[in-house]
């Protein structure tokens, strides 16, 4: 049992720790404690502002609790060690020069500096970038409120940013992704005999490749603009929204951004779909060309997009970043380098990388129906280890385990 520890509730929801009210306003945007509000809100307005409590975000540990033995109580009632939570949600909060002034209960301060508890910093859904100032702005804090070494515990999405703070005094850091246990939740045995089914059947699929987008940052448009331009976005079930980067509008003409959205099922990309499995995509398709959230070195950031491929069980071609696929490799999943030319993941130019990808999305689109039933048929115990893989993964505690280590360290 990991303890979650909140110096308020409102509601009974507990109220993100961190920013609080101070001289009359919120040291940084209140939608980081919770509310649904600006900075420009006052202390007379607060009473009000509990009364109609709405979160802006979900806390993440809301998110955690599913999965793992967590207990969320008062910072004044708990007798145990604990873990001081602050979420954190946009990217952007690192280059908030507020950001380096949160305000932290004397109780949880006088706690953090007996060692019953340390600061654990939650970013699970996201990847943090090698560029974000972590370190600046945690390490303010340590240094702001004297706290003692490795006393805060930092949590996101990044596999590779570790190296980032390994040499900070204050901070260790743990990688998580909360999306590879959300998609258990998809595991449906009906659905796995159906998709095994339609493998050993050789069931007709009617596209060759499956590529969800939606936001339309210019690598994933970059990669669509590619398909189109060789000819082969019609051979494919292809999707992509009309929020368009700066990067694209600069990088790629204007008539193939003006065609956007892009969709194959009417959907509305202007909602994000990360919490759908649709199994008909897979079983209408041979293939999953993932778009991966973060494509650039220094991140490997794995979300829902690559776990529908492996609940859906389907074989990938990944446009992810550097390194992506090993590191997959290290959890335990299988690749398809029997099937597919891989030296992909360790192009770190993205404009060769992407250009390796749609090669192999090409040679696919190049073999008839037959051949391509046929490859799944071969590819099936590497489909099966990963399901398996996954099924595992996500009834592991380790990442609990993890914390509680800490915690006691």
């Amino acid at each position: 049992m990991v303890i979650f520890g909140y110096d308020e509730f409102i509601k009974g929801q507990p109220a993100n720790n961190g920013f609080k009210f101070k001289d009359g306003k919120s040291p940084v945007n209140l939608g980081f404690a919770g509310y649904k509000t600006d900075h420009t809100l006052k202390d007379s307005q607060l009473q009000s502002l509990k009364e109609n409590f709405v979160p802006l975000h979900r806390h993440h540990n809301e998110q955690l609790l599913g999965h793992f033995d967590i207990s969320i109580q008062k910072v004044s009632e708990i007798l145990e060690p604990y873990y001081y939570v602050i979420d954190i949600y946009p990217h952007d909060f690192w280059s908030d020069p507020e950001a380096k002034y949160p305000i932290i209960s004397d109780q949880a301060i006088t706690h953090i500096k007996n060692k019953k508890a340390k600061i654990l910093v939650l970013f699970p859904t996201e990847g943090l970038y090698p560029h974000n100032d972590v370190s600046g702005v945690l390490n303010t804090w340590a240094a702001n409120y004297g706290l003692p070494h490795r006393s805060i515990v930092l949590v996101s999405g990044n596999y590779a940013f570790g190296d980032n703070v390994e040499r900070d005094k204050c901070i260790t850091y743990i990688p998580f992704t909360i999306w590879e246990h959300v998609f258990r939740k998809f595991y449906n045995i009906k659905v796995k005999y159906q998709l095994i089914e339609a493998i050993k059947e050789k069931k007709d699929r009617e596209k060759v490749f499956l590529n969800y987008n939606r936001r339309a940052r210019y690598p994933r448009c970059k990669l669509v603009y590619e398909l189109e331009r060789s000819g082969l976005i019609d051979k494919g079930f292809v999707s992509l929204g009309e929020y368009i980067d700066y990067d694209s509008r600069k990088h790629l003409p204007t008539d193939f951004l003006n065609k956007l959205p892009i969709t194959f099922d009417d959907t509305d990309l202007e909602v994000n779909h990360a919490g759908e499995l649709i199994h008909e995509d897979f079983l209408n398709s041979y293939v999953s060309l993932v778009s991966e959230t973060d494509v650039f070195e220094g991140t490997m950031f794995p979300t829902e997009k690559i776990f529908k491929a492996i609940v859906g069980m389907h074989p990938f071609v990944l446009l992810g970043s550097p390194g992506f696929l090993r590191k997959l490799r290290e959890f335990g999943y299988q690749t398809f380098s029997r099937w597919f030319d891989e030296s992909y993941d360790d192009e770190t130019n993205l404009h060769r990388r992407i250009d390796m990808v749609i090669g192999e999305i090409r040679k696919l689109t190049l073999k008839t129906d037959e051949e391509l039933k046929d490859m799944l048929v071969e590819m099936f115990p590497v489909l099966q280890h990963n399901l398996d893989t996954f099924l595992r993964r996500t009834k592991e505690k380790t990442f609990q385990e993890e914390l509680e280590a800490e915690l006691w360290k």
